[in-house]
């Protein structure tokens, strides 16, 4: 019985060394990874390679075997073991915790999001727009860009420059609510940079835009601009007329095209008032009030439709401001910053030529069919800032609203306007001028 048992033992201890052997084999070849670097490891040969084990069959004992192969943790390495990612024929599945890639339909919303926030680029601006000489003191030191006016208050000989500026900057008037200036500049005056030995002025003027000279006077006595150039410039908004007064001299010629900066002609003092010292260019940019004035209003005067009357300057000062903030800037948007002063409706119930020529200052434009007058809306500069049709007839042209003003309208409207506060009407100035507006003949 004994020798029976030692028996049993022997062949389950060779049972338990193959195994162990063939584990180890098959995850050797089944492992993702390959041991580079590695020292020598004993390894059990086979069952049919390994050497016999040998028992004592007297006394049933297994005798010590030369080498320790059965048991695998007494394996030793005497070099570290480097593991390296073997690479898979196939794509391995991603770990859970790892963000799935982008689908093709997702990528297709992403560019197409990139691109609707993508800014389109602008369109060039409608026309450049440029100042008529090298002063550039406009955007910087105005006492260096507007030239000044001889005033004489209480006695004092004063010289400020802001009287070379749009608006109503001249004439100082006391008043019941303080100091106004009741005289209208409808332009800028802009002072020279160059000067000869005597002080005659050298600046050459350009055209602010471009444009077609439609009109040049090379005499200096037949009006107060003395020479002067008119250009008109077919713009978005309709046409706009500059206007460069007390000139020296003109190099061009009516109906001679022109881009903007492109010289007209030389700085001067020419005209009623000026002297060397205040050389200037007068510049305006102005409505056209009537393509009829040479005709039916004004048939005798030497300037035809280029009268000064007839030119109505809006204030070109700020206009240059704002344009170089935004040179896709419109009349019709610049415009809407100035302040209504008075709402006057008119005896004609044709519609206005300025209407025709600016449709952008219509307004409920629906009824038109219906107009038996017309209502205009004005700035304190009678610059008009919308128009529209009235279905009430007018025997006279009468101020229907006024801004309330604790003084004397005259004022501040240049004398088109009598009364005060919330009560107004129209001077003899006033009806010929709106006469002249509405083409009311």
């Amino acid at each position: 019985m004994r020798v029976f048992l030692q028996g049993y033992l022997c062949i389950v201890t060779t049972t338990l060394i193959l195994a162990v052997v063939f584990v180890d084999s098959y995850k050797r070849e089944d492992s993702g990874t390959q041991l580079a670097s590695m020292a020598p490891i004993s390894i059990p040969l086979p069952a049919e390679e390994a050497e016999p084990v040998e028992v004592d069959c007297d006394t049933g004992e297994i005798m010590e075997v030369a080498e320790p192969v059965v048991e695998v943790a007494s394996l030793e390495m005497t070099a570290p073991m480097e593991l390296v990612e073997s690479v898979p024929d196939s794509p391995v599945e991603n770990p859970v915790e790892e963000e799935a890639p982008i689908g093709e339909e997702e990528i297709t919303e992403v560019v197409e999001d990139e691109v609707e926030e993508k800014e389109e680029p602008k369109p060039d601006p409608a026309f450049e727009l440029v100042l008529p000489t090298e002063n550039r003191e406009i955007f910087g030191d105005p006492s260096k860009f507007f030239m000044h006016t001889n005033r004489y208050i209480d006695g004092v000989n004063t010289k400020p420059w802001n009287g070379g500026n749009y608006g109503y900057v001249r004439n100082q008037l006391t008043t019941g609510i303080g100091v106004l200036y009741t005289r209208l500049h409808e332009g800028i005056d802009i002072r020279p940079l160059h000067r000869d030995s005597k002080g005659v002025p050298l600046d050459v003027v350009g055209a602010i835009a471009e444009g077609t000279v439609v009109y040049v006077n090379n005499s200096s006595s037949r009006s107060n601009y003395g020479k002067y150039i008119v250009v008109r410039h077919d713009w978005p908004d309709g046409p706009f007329y500059s206007l460069y007064a007390h000139m020296a001299s003109s190099i061009v010629e009516s109906g001679q095209e022109l881009i903007a900066g492109q010289p007209i002609g030389k700085l001067g003092y020419t005209g009623a008032g000026i002297d060397r010292e205040r050389a200037h260019v007068h510049l305006e940019l102005a409505f056209m009030i009537s393509e009829n004035f040479a005709t039916k209003f004004s048939p005798g005067n030497r300037h035809k439709n280029y009268n000064g009357l007839n030119l109505l300057g809006i204030d070109v000062a700020r206009y240059f401001r704002e344009y170089q903030l935004n040179p896709y800037l419109t009349m019709k948007e610049f415009l809407e910053g100035e302040e209504p002063y008075c709402k006057v409706k008119t005896s004609s119930r044709n519609k206005p030529g300025i209407l025709e020529r600016h449709p952008w200052l219509g307004r409920n434009m629906e009824f038109e069919s219906e107009a038996k007058s017309w209502e205009f809306t004005f700035a304190r500069t009678g610059v008009p800032l919308a128009i529209s049709p009235c279905e009430t007839e007018q025997k006279y042209a009468t101020v229907s609203w006024v801004k309330n003003v604790n003084t004397n309208h005259s004022y501040m409207t240049a004398g088109r306007l009598l009364g005060s506060k919330d009560s107004a009407k129209l001077s003899t100035r006033g009806h010929s001028f709106i006469k002249l507006i509405s083409e009311a003949y």
